[in-house]
């Protein structure tokens, strides 16, 4: 028994002008770039913002300058140092001067020739007169401009002559001290301390030594300018 072999025959099918082949896209649109997140860039406003907000409160502030002339002094001296060879150093019974610092205090001759000028200068420092004595530059002030009657409130041209008077001595490191004469020690107190009081309401920063004195022949209010500035800077020691 034979097999009947079946031969398939597939005709082409003819393409017609309406057909198209399929078309492959390998164009790809360029990835866009990732940009920051919008939290972001409101932080750096806000710092930024913040930054300049503290450089202008550091720019209108008022650095202390007492702080600031010791630490700029105390580099000077530490810094301007000298020493020789070992072998060329002198005795060990030699006189030494360890660490001579004469403080901030200016002179006084120059404070009085500052104040002198000063008074030249502006009229409600007429009233105030400045004498230069051996242990300081006293300052004397009239009380009846001062103190409006017996009571102890500065009155208004007072404040305006202590207020110029602040102006000069803001500028001075000297060591200061405010020295009132009555015939009553209660009252010289009173009045010493009103003045100190006032001063410090005015602007005057540092604190004055306040002393009282009893003299019932005057009646005095001062200011006395000494020639240091009331701090210990130095001392010579001798070797033995």
């Amino acid at each position: 028994m034979s097999q009947e072999q079946v031969v398939t025959v597939v005709a082409p099918v003819p393409i017609s002008a309406d057909v198209h082949a399929p078309v492959i896209n390998l164009w790809k649109p360029p990835e866009e770039e990732q940009s920051a997140p919008l939290w972001l860039i409101t932080f750096a406003d806000i710092m930024a913002l913040s930054l300049t907000f503290f450089v202008m409160l550091y720019a209108m502030s008022n650095p202390k300058q007492d702080k600031f002339d010791d630490m700029s002094r105390a580099l000077q001296t530490g810094l301007s140092e000298q020493s020789g060879q070992r072998n060329a150093s002198g005795a060990q019974d030699a006189i030494q001067l360890m660490a001579a610092d004469y403080g901030s205090a200016l002179n006084l001759r120059y404070l009085m020739t500052m104040l002198e000028e000063s008074r030249a200068r502006d009229t409600r420092l007429a009233s105030v007169v400045p004498r230069l004595t051996d242990q300081g530059l006293v300052l004397s002030l009239p009380l009846e401009t001062l103190f409006a009657s017996q009571g102890q409130e500065i009155s208004i041209e007072g404040q305006k002559v202590l207020y110029a008077l602040v102006e000069q001595l803001a500028r001075v490191h000297n060591r200061v001290e405010i020295i009132s004469t009555d015939a009553e020690r209660e009252q010289a107190y009173k009045q010493s301390i009103e003045l100190a009081a006032a001063l410090s309401k005015l602007g005057y920063d540092k604190e004055p030594i306040l002393r009282a004195i009893v003299d019932p022949e005057k009646s005095t209010l001062e200011i006395w300018i000494m020639p240091d500035d009331g701090k210990l800077r130095g001392f010579l020691r001798l070797g033995s």
